[in-house]
């Protein structure tokens, strides 16, 4: 299951992008294993980590310019990153997962 989990703001510039929109990943072992299979490379999560949890990164940096990651992390809490897709134009799947107040976000930032 995806949820929403955080959103969060490029606040260095005061541009506020990109928007950085998390989602909890709720997986088994087996679907954990599935998904590295699938999407991981062995530079990204080495083949002797043993990945308890992914949340998945969705960077908005304009309207049709999204970046989807996932964060794994393994046993001792460290983080790897594993692109998924790189600059793609349509996340509304993701979008709709998110509340009413983060979708605000988004409009105030004409990413929506």
């Amino acid at each position: 299951m995806l949820d929403f989990t955080k959103i969060a703001f490029n606040e260095i510039d005061g541009t506020y992008v990109p928007l950085q929109i998390f989602y909890g990943y709720d997986l088994n072992k087996q679907e954990i294993k599935n998904f590295l299979d699938i999407y991981a490379t062995a530079e990204e999560v080495p083949e002797d980590v043993s990945i308890q949890k992914i949340e998945l990164l969705l960077s908005a940096y304009a309207k049709h310019d999204f970046k989807l990651e996932a964060c794994c992390t393994d046993s001792d809490y460290n983080q790897h990153w594993v692109e998924i897709h790189f600059r793609f134009a349509n996340a509304v799947k993701f979008i709709r997962l998110l509340p009413d107040c983060a979708k605000g976000i988004l409009k105030s930032n004409n990413i929506i």
